[in-house]
């Protein structure tokens, strides 16, 4: 495995959510999802021979082989035109590769940990509510973390190097969703933000199936793409993450 795409393993918060009502009294839905993630896109940052920049192009299989830890959670609560929606996830990979240097014949090893942390915080309004249709206007915050711990040794040398950013987009957007037939839905929400980034941009498209009166699941599409440098290329600190990030996910929420 090529060590720069285990460096780019990142991580998509965001599970599907289902809100259904509009009623002056609370509900609720927590949920989260089995999500195919897929990241293409151009990393870089500095190291002692100066800065390093790769392009990325790591699928689901390459993210699976790898993975240590995935976990995350996203949920609601509703109560008349408003919603508010959080979620949070982590992924945790790691990685070795070893061989030779062609020119030399000295034997190297590369040893490699990401962490992904990702969360958000939005409140929604209600701005167009039928029987079969939803209109919401959303406002939010995403805050983004990667921590890249990597080791090299070559021969007798040895290089070590830890990376560790995060950073805060606030966001706008927009959700729809309409209803299919009883107990069926069709939701589609797009976001644009900036911040700590200089641009981030969300779509999401999913058909719900409410199966019960306290359980919903969902097939959906995500994508997700951020343009983020900290620094200038060659400064000690500098590090750029410019992705896209996709893929199809299924999710299961609890309401009540």
């Amino acid at each position: 495995m090529n060590t720069l795409r285990i460096l780019l393993i990142t991580i998509v918060a965001g599970m599907p959510l289902v809100s259904l009502a509009e009623d002056d009294s609370w509900s609720y839905g927590i949920g989260t999802a089995i999500f195919g993630l897929n990241i293409e896109g151009d990393v870089g940052f500095n190291t002692l021979a100066g800065p390093v920049e790769s392009e990325v192009d790591a699928d689901f299989d390459d993210i699976l082989d790898l993975k240590d830890t995935a976990a995350g959670f996203s949920g609601f609560a509703q109560k008349g035109k408003w919603t508010v929606d959080y979620g949070f996830s982590i992924l945790e990979v790691s990685g070795n590769n070893s061989g030779s240097i062609l020119a030399t014949g000295v034997p190297f090893s590369v040893d490699v940990s990401f962490e992904g942390t990702a969360a958000f915080l939005s409140a929604s309004y209600h701005l167009l509510h039928s029987e079969n249709h939803n209109l919401q206007a959303t406002a939010g915050v995403r805050y983004t973390d990667h921590d890249i711990n990597f080791s090299v040794l070559a021969g007798p040398a040895s290089v070590a190097k830890n990376i560790n950013e995060d950073w805060v987009d606030a966001y706008l957007g927009l959700a729809y969703q309409m209803k299919l037939a009883p107990n069926w839905y069709w939701k589609t929400k797009a976001d644009i933000g900036a911040g700590g980034s200089d641009l981030s941009t969300t779509v999401y498209t999913g058909l719900i199936w409410k199966f019960s009166d306290s359980w919903a699941t969902s097939l959906y599409g995500n994508y997700y793409s951020v343009d983020y440098e900290n620094g200038s290329k060659g400064d000690s600190d500098w590090y750029e993450y410019d992705a896209d990030e996709f893929g199809v996910g299924l999710g299961i929420t609890y309401l009540w």
